[in-house]
């Protein structure tokens, strides 16, 4: 029992020395591409990012143990990749899946 549990200390002593805890900082570009909206794919395209920004906003919310600046990255993503229904009209997005 005594080297099981020195085998595990050693082991997590180990791998937390290996860690790297520097994180780099994670900004959007500058300038972001205008969407082309006349490919057909688009209202596709725009469904399935929907659905994945969904997924995100599920996952942030989700109650566990999560690390401050996983959860303020992906909120500050969700809040930069999400349109309303009344936005996507003003810009003429595609919306024939969402309506």
């Amino acid at each position: 029992l005594f080297f099981a549990v020195l085998e595990n200390y050693t082991f997590d002593t180990f791998t937390e020395m290996l860690a790297d805890h520097s994180r780099p900082e994670l900004l959007p570009p500058e300038e972001l591409p205008q969407p082309d909206v006349t490919d057909r794919r688009a209202g596709l395209i725009y469904y399935l990012a929907g659905w994945l920004a969904f997924k995100v906003k599920r996952v942030i919310q989700k109650p566990g143990r999560r690390d401050d600046l996983t959860v303020a990255f992906w909120t500050k993503w969700f809040e930069h990749n999400t349109v309303g229904h009344v936005e996507a009209a003003r810009l003429q997005l595609p919306t024939d899946l969402t309506d």
